[in-house]
């Protein structure tokens, strides 16, 4: 059975990937092409940062090590805190606000 953490999170993936107009499926793959690698990198920061899940069960929701998760988390803390965004960058991070403002997490 899933905790309620994890199945805000899945309801939370669903909703960022319906807005970005691709599959879940695709995000939880382990595709390296672009722009999937990046947009699951955002989501692997937002379930660690927002969502305060743990890196080894945030690389099992996106079949990853928990080094995979360290790395994507550390990788958006750079891009988001020390340059100015991509256009791709900034639809993400909307896609994902948009998405974690419906999100209610107590």
């Amino acid at each position: 059975m899933k905790s309620i953490l994890e199945q805000v999170f899945n309801t939370f993936l669903k909703d960022v990937c319906k807005e970005l107009n691709i599959t879940t499926g695709v995000i939880l793959s382990k595709t390296r092409e672009q722009p999937y690698v990046t947009i699951r990198h955002f989501l692997m920061h937002a379930a660690v940062t927002h969502f305060q899940l743990t890196l080894t069960f945030t690389g099992k929701i996106f079949n990853m090590h928990h080094a995979s998760v360290i790395h994507a988390r550390d990788k958006v803390s750079k891009v988001i805190n020390k340059r100015e965004l991509t256009f791709s960058e900034k639809i993400y991070i909307e896609a994902i606000n948009s998405a974690l403002s419906r999100v209610r997490l107590n």
